[in-house]
């Protein structure tokens, strides 16, 4: 991980960082509620019927916000894709949400913060995992593109 750190840093400098920080952050979809999040999708991979079109934006919405979502008014599409065990779909971040938390996490690290993690995380890792606010976002990264419900 070394390496890619040095090459990210390279990349990211710190004029870039401080300009890419002044940016209106991105916010992301959240729960209020992340039991009733979790269950609702669960729900849905057991009976993918359930699951809105791509075109229904309005049932997408209602369905997410009924079951604890909190959707920022500047996200447009919201698409749930019910996976098959012989498909994967990767999904990568947009550039810019990947840029922002780069740099924060660069003036945390400066500043000598903890990565930040939801809650539920947070009693069961925060002491395990030794190396950088860098490192442990890549292994954050992983979990998200990589993760399977199992």
């Amino acid at each position: 991980m070394a390496t890619l750190t040095k090459e990210r840093k390279q990349t990211l400098t710190a004029e870039r960082a401080a300009e890419i920080r002044k940016r209106k952050p991105i916010r992301k979809i959240t729960a209020a509620d992340m039991s009733k999040f979790g269950r609702l999708i669960m729900e849905l991979a057991l009976d993918h019927s359930k699951i809105p079109l791509p075109h229904e934006q309005d049932k997408i919405r209602a369905l997410l916000q009924a079951n604890g979502a909190i959707i920022p008014p500047e996200v447009k599409n919201i698409t749930i894709v019910a996976q098959e065990v012989d498909s994967v779909i990767i999904t990568v971040p947009p550039t810019e949400l990947m840029e922002q938390t780069l740099a924060q996490l660069a003036a945390e690290t400066d500043a000598g913060a903890i990565y930040p993690l939801p809650a539920a995380y947070e009693l069961m890792v925060r002491d395990m995992f030794e190396g950088s606010l860098e490192d442990f976002y890549e292994v954050r990264v992983a979990d998200y593109t990589l993760g399977f419900c199992r």
